[in-house]
Formats: structure tokens, sequence, C-alpha cells
């Protein structure tokens, strides 16, 4: 019994060096709006998250940026991210000549999609480096998703939907 209770206590303590010290967190903030056929059109939200540096990322596998819509064509939507300082250190823009978007699913032709991350560069013991942007989270933060589309067909009487959203990945 006692040399079961000593491996226990020495697997335990070798989780715990081996573990990361804290878990990653996820937070999404999204937006989203009408658009009529040939126009162009934008929402804003205002969100906080606890923090936002170096260590932190986003979830590139989650980006949203699409024109809901059983037929479109010729649209581009993209997401902007300020900080509390309304400093913009996040952007993503997804394009596609013609797609097709219902309860979620999607097909898309000539679609393309990209992300920039603020950096800044920093010189430190006489030498300069590139890293992340630290985003001041003080105060709230604020997406702005904007949109334009050449045809589509309505999915209401307001027009056509658009969305944004991302998904943080915040280090504990």
């Amino acid at each position: 019994m006692r040399r079961l209770f000593g491996r226990l206590v020495c697997f335990a303590i070798i989780l715990a060096i081996a573990a990361p010290a804290s878990a990653t967190s996820r937070s999404s903030v999204k937006c989203g709006g009408h658009i009529r056929p040939g126009g162009s059109a934008s929402c804003d939200t205002w969100f906080r998250i606890p923090h936002f540096n170096a260590r932190d990322t986003f979830d590139y596998n989650k980006f949203v940026a699409r024109i809901v819509s059983p037929e479109a064509a010729s649209w581009r939507v993209g997401g902007a991210i300020y900080d509390a300082r309304g400093v913009l250190y996040f952007t993503w823009n997804c394009s596609a000549q013609r797609s097709s978007v219902t309860a979620g699913a999607g097909t898309y032709a000539g679609h393309s999609c990209d992300a920039s991350r603020r950096t800044v560069r920093v010189r430190r013991s006489g030498h300069t480096y590139t890293e992340y942007y630290v985003a001041d989270t003080s105060k709230a933060q604020r997406l702005v998703v904007s949109a334009i589309v050449g045809t589509c067909a309505p999915t209401g009487m307001k027009g056509c939907k658009f969305e944004g959203r991302a998904v943080y990945k915040l280090a504990g």
C-alpha cells in the first residue's frame, strides 16, 4: 500500500510539472446585418476581453466573413478589430466570385480569405525584434464588419444577410 501511495504521489507530481500552467479559453465576437443587392453595409459591436498579448491568438479556422444567400456573386466581407485606444490590431477579409450559403452550409467559387495581425518593432539590448502588438483591453474593444455585394438573392424583405465572426484563443 505504501509503495502504491508513493507511486501515485510521484505520478501526480509529474502531471503537475508536465501540465500547462493554465488552459486556453475561447471568446467569440460577431456582427452581421442585411445588405441589398448591389450595395454595401456594415455593422459594429463593442465587446470586452480580459487581455490580448503576444501569447494570445485567434482561431484561424473559425473566422467567418460571408454573404448568406442562396445565390450571391462578386462579394467581399471583412472584419476589423480595434482596441480601447482605437488602434486597429486585427483584420480579416473574404471574397468570392459566386457562392451559395443556406442554413450554415456553403459552396463557393473563386473564394479567398486573408488575415493580418498588427506587429510592432521593439529594440532590446541593441537588437530590433518584431513582436505582436499588445492590445489595450482596459476598456471595450470594437469589431466592425463591412460588406459589399454585386448581386444576391434576397433572403427576406431587407435583402441578403452578411456576417463576420472571430474567435479569440486567450492564454490563461
